[in-house]
């Protein structure tokens, strides 16, 4: 318990002083690791951790998100997108503003998708 509220005091004491969040977690933590177990144990846990937290597959697809944002904002997409939103829009929906917020464009292109559906599958309409 002590050892908690003194690892907790000193993050806290390293935040006031405006070290970076990611070194005034580490610092206390290694400090309180080494504190209950040993020097040559922490040692042994940062040098197998640093490889194992950094050569996680799953990691991999960031980057390539990222890249394929580059390639969609560079060729154009995002503006045809947001185009083609105020096209299925029309003019309440430029009023509305659902059309030039990202999740309002979505959200009229979700609702297009979804009748354009239901009026190929029940070209009568849907009744009650």
């Amino acid at each position: 318990m002590t050892v908690g509220l003194v690892i907790f005091g000193l993050m806290l004491a390293l935040m006031a002083l405006r070290v970076p969040i990611a070194a005034a977690m580490f610092i206390p933590g290694a400090l309180g690791y080494a504190w209950l177990s040993s020097d040559a144990a922490l040692l042994n846990l940062i040098k197998g951790s640093a490889v194992a937290r950094l050569t996680v597959y799953e990691l991999s697809v960031i980057p390539l998100f990222l890249l394929m944002g580059q390639f969609a904002t560079q060729g154009g997409l995002s503006k045809a997108l947001f185009r083609g939103c105020r096209g299925l829009g029309g003019p309440l929906a430029r009023r509305a503003g659902l059309c030039r917020h990202p999740r309002g464009g979505g959200l009229r292109l979700g609702v297009w998708l979804v009748g354009r559906n239901l009026r190929h599958h029940h070209p009568g309409g849907l009744r009650r």
